[in-house]
């Protein structure tokens, strides 16, 4: 893994998302500040403010180690690098805790990627994202056995257990990162409700980049709102 470049973790989340959106941001850095990144930011800093000085919440029974302000680790073996921004202490072992923005899964909604099936009630690429955590905490020495995800839109808290699966879908994140960071802009995604959501939908054009290409035969939909004072353009030769 030497001469392979360093993921970050966070970023993988991105890639389950959408492969395009991933080569947007990690390979060529294009970031879109859209109200819902503001909104997500905003809830961090908040969060941040009202945590105590230390980022790692201790139980009542410390653990038998000194326990860092931050946690920023790196899993050499694996060229990947993450930042955990809460960890809690839990009957001698730590948990990675991961807040989002938006709503969990319904319970009952089955949660798959890339043919693999996954636990409900967590969005695939936040699973990943904390199995990474997890493995990044023991690849560092801390024993771990799960960690947590906290929906802010619906308050939920869901464990994620490490499972051959989930490892699975890990590696295969990180394999497909690493084939992206070397190869071109991949296509949009097809007529997907996840295009309307993404904050780079301005930039991907994912309907009127297909219709081009001819991936498709229907009219673009109106992800972007259009201008409501009719704009006018002035040509002068």
């Amino acid at each position: 893994m030497d001469d392979a470049p360093t993921l970050q973790l966070r970023m993988l989340t991105e890639l389950v998302y959408c492969p395009r959106l991933y080569h947007f941001m990690a390979v060529q850095g294009v970031m879109v500040k859209s109200a819902e990144v503001l909104e997500g930011t905003a809830q961090h800093d908040r969060a941040e403010s009202r945590r105590k000085k230390e980022a790692i919440q201790v139980a009542e029974e410390e653990p038998p180690w000194s326990l860092p302000r931050n946690l920023h680790l790196e899993w050499p073996e694996q060229g990947l690098t993450g930042r955990l921004d809460v960890v809690k202490a839990e009957d001698g072992v730590l948990v990675p805790v991961e807040a989002k923005r938006g709503s969990a899964p319904d319970s009952t909604r089955n949660i798959h990627w890339e043919g693999l099936d996954l636990p409900s009630g967590a969005w695939a690429g936040d699973q990943v994202q904390v199995m990474g955590q997890i493995q990044l905490l023991r690849a560092n020495g801390y024993p771990a056995h799960h960690g947590e995800l906290y929906y802010r839109a619906d308050r939920r808290h869901v464990k994620v257990h490490p499972m051959p699966e989930l490892e699975q879908a890990l590696h295969l994140a990180m394999e497909r990162a690493r084939a992206l960071s070397e190869g071109p802009l991949p296509d949009p995604l097809l007529d997907s409700p996840k295009c309307v959501l993404c904050s780079l939908a301005p930039v991907c054009l994912p309907d009127e980049t297909n219709l081009l290409k001819a991936r498709c035969s229907e009219p673009p939909r109106r992800i972007l709102p259009a201008r409501p004072d009719g704009g006018v353009l002035y040509l002068a030769s």
